[in-house]
């Protein structure tokens, strides 16, 4: 299972017959790339780690990954929030919790992460190229890799965000119309966090927009405002029963935001890079005469600069 943009990638346009990216920018491109582009340090876990506690380092750090270790620190594989949404009701791990916990909520959000962890995700190695880490995120269709050394150590993570942030100089004539998803994910105000949660996991993202009851859109929810829920306590609050089914019965509107950032179709994609860099929530709201006409990835700016540059 992948997540990415919903948006369909034609790997032989984007794609070398090598695998890495069609990207002629050399000065982007040395050895040991991986180690410089990386955020670090990683925020790592061990294989037993309770999830609220993962939960809990993801809110505090502002993460959407842990880096899972092994003992002697050995790289093992990482827990990602797309998998986090799946288990706390948005997916097929969610049948872990009705169908071994009964729904328990205080049994759910103690789990070794390794029970939902991905042993076999992909990682980069601290000599790789630049072009080959995009290369991964293109052939695997992932925005996000671990680096580790030579001993198999983690020392840091790469994001599409943390790729977009030393690329940001690469010049482009490409506008936000040329990178834009024409659709946007919405859901009611009034609709249940479960129902918003299946959603999600559905879109392949990691966040979706609220609409009100004249359907103008409000505000979002992101993957940061569900950590919070159940990191918080909240969740565990809102289960008066024990039952995690209890806490996914709120309305989504008290969890949604109203900073959207929002884009003018017409305005050059750096401007918009630059913008959504700052704003470091990985996507925006692309209008057209001031109505909403789609959305813009972070992933989907990277295809773009990389297809078109």
């Amino acid at each position: 299972m992948s997540f990415r943009s919903p948006r369909r990638i034609d790997h032989y346009r984007v794609l070398r017959s090598d695998g890495k990216p069609s990207f002629s920018s050399s000065k982007y491109i040395t050895e040991g790339d991986a180690e410089r582009v990386a955020s670090k340090p990683p925020i790592t876990g061990s294989k037993t780690l309770p999830l609220i506690e993962a939960l809990k380092l993801m809110n505090d750090k502002k993460v959407r990954s842990i880096v899972v270790k092994e003992p002697k620190d050995k790289y093992w594989g990482v827990l990602l929030v797309e998998d986090v949404l799946s288990y706390l009701g948005g997916g097929e791990l969610y049948d872990i919790i009705l169908n071994r916990f009964d729904g328990d909520i205080n049994k759910a959000i103690n789990i070794p992460i390794e029970e939902i962890s991905r042993k076999t995700y992909p990682y980069a190695r601290t000599t790789d190229k630049l072009d080959k880490i995009i290369g991964m995120f293109f052939s695997e269709q992932i925005d996000l890799v671990p680096v580790i050394d030579n001993e198999e150590h983690p020392i840091g993570v790469i994001s599409v965000h943390d790729v977009l942030r030393y690329i940001k100089g690469l010049k482009t004539r490409q506008s936000v119309k040329d990178a834009t998803i024409n659709f946007i994910p919405l859901t009611d105000y009034s609709s249940t966090l479960r129902e918003t949660l299946k959603q999600i996991c559905n879109s392949g993202l990691r966040f979706i927009f609220v609409k009100n009851e004249a359907d103008q859109v409000i505000g979002y929810v992101d993957y940061k405002a569900i950590i919070n829920y159940f990191a918080s306590g909240q969740a565990i609050k809102n289960s008066l029963k024990g039952s995690i089914e209890e806490a996914l019965m709120i309305n989504v509107g008290g969890l949604a935001k109203t900073n959207i950032l929002v884009l003018n179709e017409d305005m050059m994609l750096e401007q918009a890079l630059i913008q959504m860099l700052d704003k470091n929530d990985g996507f925006a709201l692309v209008t057209r005469e001031d109505e909403p006409i789609g959305i813009l990835t972070e992933y989907d700016v990277l295809i773009s600069l990389i297809s078109g540059e």
